[in-house]
């Protein structure tokens, strides 16, 4: 009969509770009584309050259920199904602790870092209790946060790599009248009017919370006002006007006076980042403390896009599986076992990244899409997927009179063209070509106008959206009325006119914007 494997479980979070069920029914169905596998829980709280819900992958924890097979866990099953796989971290929490303490296992509170307790204090206090012999292999699975202290115990310096894909604050909208869920043209209009993406929830207590994509500068702006769910961050007029942020002081605007029934009240309850972070090695061995360490959950990888909590069912599925194998293994052979997890991982995350990369991509193109859509005056959206405007009309401005001067001979090129080519000679029909730069410098006019006169400019708006509908209606009339005599190009070009200087149009803001970048870069050379 092999010795027995102690194992000291470090985070009573949704990963350490459940590699401690799982450890522990697969222990039992191989006929071992709880002394030959003790496992001790530790964890520096309490009691946690987060109160945010999770959204969890199906398929990984029916995959865990199936290795499991056993009621106790099936319950666990019954709960998420009956919440969607979208319970709230408590609720989830609390279930797994229940069940956990069914099993026997209980958590103790202790405190892992560098400043308070460390790996060697660990070992001491569990040999001093009497759970623990001297020299006796010690298991230590670290399954605390994405800043694991019990990591940065195992090795310096953290050997974790991470990537930034997307900032995001969420908010709390308390009012009247707030919708139940958002659909996807709202979801379109509000992406145009805000040049961002949204993730809208209602909650049961009737406030809703808000998930806003934002670019990295107006993240940092509202980063800095140190906002958190305990000490939320109310939106009043003055802190709204000390933020160098005026996307989000007009996205604050909308969803204060024009979201629900009536006024809104706003805060700002946490700023976060959708990040990858995966550490490079999860199983270490430490001979001077006569044992071996795993890392689970988000102490070995943590995802994005909802992609955290499946992986994590996938690592205690792992480990709980290489455990049961350590113990059943000779305590020489023990420490090869582990290291099968750090291989198995490896191919659990490399399937992961793929599936967050693509992911990343996907919001990243929405992204750009409902930006530079948000930008584009055109009639369809500007009349249909589009929200009211709250900003007045400045009436006619020297950018309104630019923006004129510019669109209204690139229509009369792109209209005439045809005429001439049906009615005078043919070749005049490729006059339409001049029409291209000069909606290229209209899309750059546009942009300039944006940035140097403050706030919409309906006006403004209006040249354009009446240019593109001008193009529209009248260039297939054009056609209809002169098809007898009209070349097959100048048919098509009179029939596509409107799209094709809409795609112009659009890439003449890129422009503006590649030299408005390139001149901010060349002046921080400059100053350098």
């Amino acid at each position: 009969m092999n010795p027995r494997l102690v194992t000291a479980v470090v985070g009573a979070g949704p990963a350490g509770l459940l590699f401690c069920i799982g450890a522990r029914i697969l222990h039992e169905r191989a006929g071992r009584p709880p002394s030959d596998a003790p496992i001790y829980l530790f964890d520096k709280r309490d009691r946690y309050s987060r109160t945010h819900p999770l959204r969890m992958d199906r398929a990984p924890y029916r995959a865990l259920q199936r290795q499991l097979d056993d009621p106790r866990f099936d319950a666990v099953m019954d709960f998420l199904e009956g919440e969607g796989f979208r319970p709230v971290v408590n609720d989830i929490e609390a279930r797994l602790s229940t069940l956990t303490a069914e099993l026997g296992i209980t958590k103790e509170r202790v405190c892992m870092g560098p400043e308070d307790t460390t790996l060697p204090d660990l070992r001491a206090l569990l040999e001093q209790s009497g759970r623990l012999e001297p020299g006796e292999l010690l298991f230590i699975v670290g399954a605390d946060s994405v800043h694991s202290a019990t990591r940065d115990l195992l090795t310096a310096p953290d050997p974790s790599a991470h990537r930034s894909h997307q900032q995001l604050v969420r908010l709390r909208i308390e009012g009247p009248g707030l919708p139940s869920r958002i659909n996807l043209v709202d979801q379109i209009r509000l992406s145009k009017l805000l040049d961002s993406l949204l993730d809208y929830r209602l909650k049961r207590e009737g406030w809703a919370e808000v998930d806003l994509f934002l670019d990295p500068a107006e993240h940092e702006q509202l980063t800095h006002l140190g906002a958190s769910p305990s000490t939320p961050v109310p939106l009043d007029p003055a802190t709204l006007a000390s933020l160098g942020a005026p996307l989000f002081r007009r996205i604050a605007s909308h969803l204060a006076h024009g979201f629900g029934a009536g006024p809104c009240s706003l805060s700002i309850t946490s700023t976060f980042r959708l990040e990858h972070r995966v550490s490079s090695a999860v199983v270490f061995r430490r001979p001077e403390l006569s044992a071996v360490a795993a890392l689970v959950g988000d102490a070995a990888v943590s995802l994005p896009f909802f992609r955290g909590m499946a992986c994590l069912a996938s690592c205690v599925a792992r480990l709980t599986r290489v455990h049961a194998d350590m113990v059943g293994a000779a305590p020489e052979d023990r420490a090869e076992v582990a290291d099968r997890y750090q291989h198995e991982l490896t191919e659990i995350v490399r399937t992961e990244l793929s599936t967050v990369a693509a992911r990343a991509r996907l919001i990243g193109v929405v992204r750009e899409v409902a930006r530079i859509s948000a930008l584009l005056p055109f009639p369809i959206q500007s009349w249909f997927l589009s929200v009211p405007d709250r900003d007045l009309a400045r009436g006619a401005t020297a950018g309104f009179a630019l923006n004129l001067a510019i669109a209204l001979p690139s229509a009369l090129i792109a209209l005439s063209a045809p005429l001439l080519d049906a009615h005078v000679w043919a070749p005049l029909g490729r006059l339409w070509l001049l029409s291209v730069p000069l909606q290229a410098l209209g899309g750059m006019a546009y942009y300039a106008v944006r940035l140097s006169e403050p706030g919409p400019d309906k006006w403004v708006k209006a040249v354009w959206r009446w240019q593109i509908l001008a193009l529209l209606v009248l260039g297939p009339a054009i056609t209809l009325l002169n098809s007898w005599s009209l070349s097959r190009v100048a048919q098509a070009h009179s029939l596509v006119s409107w799209f094709v200087l809409g795609l112009v149009f659009a890439s003449g803001l890129y422009l503006f914007e590649w030299l408005q970048n390139r001149r901010w870069t060349s002046a921080d050379l400059d100053d350098e």
